[in-house]
């Protein structure tokens, strides 16, 4: 949901001068904090042009190529955290979607999800991978189920946490917000962006002032994107039922069991649709198990997938 960085290590190295740099321009230290806190984990950047789009994306790690893709408002970055759990057993490969983080987004474009399920498939020709496991958080998992289902032969593993895209699927509060004309993941203001970290975590992360206000101030110019493109997927949906009803894909969903953005009872749902799927509730999580929890996501995954 949020572009959350690998900032928290790293900033205690910064020494006085590179502190006073960073609340002097924290827009430019926070990209270079996350692009040295990607490195510093063996990974490294990449750009495609797809469909008209430049990609971005961070790939590491070794073993069977496994896709990640970030929810709604999110970028690769919030993969960073459960990168190192998973990099010794698959190549990771970690987009911003298109419309998101550094990727390019085209006013002239449509950011649905049956728009960015073409992309990912363009996105996995480009870099010549005809099967591949594949997750997604949200949005993420929305697109990663609706690409498997369209697509079964490429997709070796499926892992669905929080996915977004069944019918009653949002938390009754959140839905409740929405009826009101309040969407908690849309931000205004500085305390918006508070408020909206306390809408995704149980836990939400300590993050320096200087860099929490940049993070609120991309989220507001990021606002009118997102509530376009929010009020776009509302009116063009892709329902997933009648899609992965049956669906062949080992899958495995995750839900932080505090979730209250997508209710953590669609798992089941998930997992009546899906043939051969397991769910994992996250104690103490919310919407983003796997920046709350990533020792206990990642474990779980590399289990279900017979990677420990």
């Amino acid at each position: 949901m949020i572009r959350i960085l690998i900032i928290g290590s790293l900033v205690l190295l910064l020494p006085m001068s590179g502190i006073a740099v960073a609340f002097s321009f924290p827009g430019h230290t926070m990209n270079l904090t996350e692009r040295l806190g990607w490195r510093m984990a063996g990974f490294h950047a990449h750009t495609v042009e797809v469909m008209g789009h430049e990609i971005r994306y961070v790939s590491g790690g070794s073993g069977a190529p496994l896709i990640l893709l970030h929810g709604f408002g999110g970028t690769s970055a919030n993969w960073s955290g459960i990168a190192s759990e998973l990099s010794e057993h698959f190549q990771l490969i970690i987009p911003d979607l298109p419309g998101y983080g550094r990727s390019s987004r085209l006013n002239d474009e449509s950011y649905v999800v049956a728009e960015q399920i073409a992309r990912l498939h363009a996105f996995t020709e480009a870099l010549g991978l005809d099967r591949f496991y594949l997750g997604g958080n949200s949005m993420g998992g929305h697109i990663a189920a609706g690409y498997a289902a369209e697509n079964e032969e490429r997709v070796q593993g499926l892992w669905l946490i929080a996915p977004a895209g069944v019918t009653g699927g949002i938390a009754p509060e959140f839905m409740q917000h929405l009826e009101d004309g309040r969407n908690p993941l849309l931000v205004d203001s500085l305390e918006a962006f508070d408020d909206m970290l306390e809408y995704t975590f149980v836990d939400p992360p300590a993050i320096p002032r200087f860099f929490r206000r940049q993070l609120a101030k991309d989220a507001i110019d990021s606002r009118p994107f997102l509530e376009s493109t929010s009020l776009a997927m509302l009116a063009d949906p892709y329902p997933l039922e009648p899609k992965i009803e049956g669906l062949k894909t080992p899958a495995l969903i995750t839900w932080g069991n505090q979730d209250r953005v997508l209710d953590p009872r669609s798992a089941q749902t998930f997992a009546d649709l899906l043939s051969n799927a397991e769910v994992q509730f996250i104690e103490g999580a919310g919407h983003l198990p796997m920046m709350e929890k990533p020792e206990v996501a990642g474990r779980a995954l590399l289990e279900f997938f017979g990677k420990r």
